[in-house]
């Protein structure tokens, strides 16, 4: 075998493999892709509902107010990142760092305190001139993790670290420390739809409640009690959809990357055979000349 189909043959083998690998890809990300969307519509079911308690306790008691409520002077402005912890995910991270860049024409960086949650966003947004104070591992959303965890009675882990995420910029938007805390992910529209978006987390804005049939009600217990209980939940809960949102939006964009990954493995390895066969055929017609004149040498011989 001449080197040039050695080469041929090798580069096969590689594609193969490739094609092979950015196929098992494609399957976890849409088998996850399925979990990611219930959980982004309870998530979101969820919130929606918890904010329209809350805008019909602000309706029913317009002058209780909450500290995570107020707006606050002086401090820096806190953006949370949702990313992802590993590549090949399309334009997906790309997305949110050109977001995160459009934030520069209304706040210098020196001005801006970023907590980045995934290793890939942490390593971009640096890279662009940000200053990551905080850095978070994308948190683990393992069913078997959520499982045990129930039976513990405790949270699950993945969880559990949001609520560490919103535990650390609550603190430091009540000490002052932010001034505001936005959260920058991707929302999960449909599989080939996903649309970086910026929110205001903090001051909360409760939205208006869709039937305001608590105008005038008596509330048990106060309003004060029920807007310090529920209104941190509610900014949680914020956080949670953001985060689900995000690995939805994360998995759709693999799944989609991975798909044309392999399709372009696929035409590539079909040229690649092509041009063996052509090599293998050339090199098996010049031998058949050679023999064939051999032959003749000798009978003229």
């Amino acid at each position: 075998m001449s080197g040039e189909l050695k080469e041929v043959r090798q580069r096969i083998g590689g594609t193969r493999q490739i094609r092979r690998v950015t196929s098992t890809l494609q399957r976890v990300a849409a088998a996850r892709l399925r979990q990611d969307r219930l959980a982004i519509e309870s998530a979101g079911r969820y919130r929606a509902r918890l904010g329209d308690v809350l805008g019909a306790i602000a309706l029913a008691a317009p002058g209780v107010a909450h500290p995570l409520s107020c707006p606050r002077g002086g401090g820096r402005v806190c953006v949370v990142i949702f990313g992802a912890d590993r590549g090949l995910c399309g334009g997906f991270t790309t997305g949110l760092m050109d977001e995160l860049e459009r934030l520069k024409e209304r706040q210098p960086p020196e001005g801006v305190c970023v907590v980045a949650v995934g290793k890939v966003a942490q390593r971009r947004a640096r890279r662009a001139g940000w200053r990551v104070e905080y850095g978070f591992r994308q948190p683990s959303t393992s069913r078997l993790g959520a499982r045990a965890a129930r039976a513990a009675g405790a949270e699950a882990e993945g969880i559990a670290e949001v609520r560490r995420v919103t535990d650390l910029v609550s603190a430091g938007f009540l000490k002052g420390t932010f001034c505001a805390v936005h959260i920058l992910y991707a929302r999960f529209l449909s599989s080939l739809r996903q649309r970086p978006t910026v929110e205001l987390l903090l001051p909360v804005t409760l939205p208006a409640p869709a039937a305001p049939a608590m105008r005038g009600a008596e509330l048990e217990p106060a309003a004060e009690a029920l807007l310090a209980r529920l209104l941190p939940e509610y900014v949680f809960c914020s956080m949670l959809d953001a985060f689900y949102n995000s690995l939805g939006s994360e998995d759709a964009a693999r799944q989609l990357a991975m798909s044309r990954a392999t399709e372009n493995a696929g035409a590539l390895l079909d040229g690649l055979v092509m041009s063996y066969r052509r090599l293998r055929q050339d090199s098996i017609t010049n031998e058949m000349i050679e023999l064939c004149g051999a032959r003749l040498e000798e009978r003229r011989n």
